[in-house]
């Protein structure tokens, strides 16, 4: 038969490093206090919900984590990850 999982990470987008290749930075938020220089900006080390790089930085660090662990991507739905198991009991000769 067919085993499935689902799983569901809380604040996901959060969690994913931003691509090496770019940089972004951001105002303080209001109310936080910076004692280095007025104004300024923040270099961001990880993804913020609400950027338009988000989706793609979960993406990329979950297809990078799924794919080490055996799973392979679907060609109709590059989103689905798939492991096929090889049962003893099945085997052709």
């Amino acid at each position: 038969g067919l085993c499935s999982k689902q799983v569901d990470y809380v604040n996901a987008y959060c969690q994913a490093p931003l691509n090496k290749n770019e940089e972004l930075y951001m105002e303080p938020p209001r109310g936080y206090k910076v004692d280095i220089c007025e104004p300024c900006v923040l270099k961001l080390k990880k993804s913020l919900c609400g950027i338009k790089q988000a989706r793609l930085c979960w993406f990329m660090c979950i297809c990078d984590s799924l794919l080490t662990r055996g799973f392979v991507q679907s060609e109709m739905n590059p989103c689905l990850g798939v492991v096929v198991e090889k049962s003893k009991g099945n085997q052709l000769n």
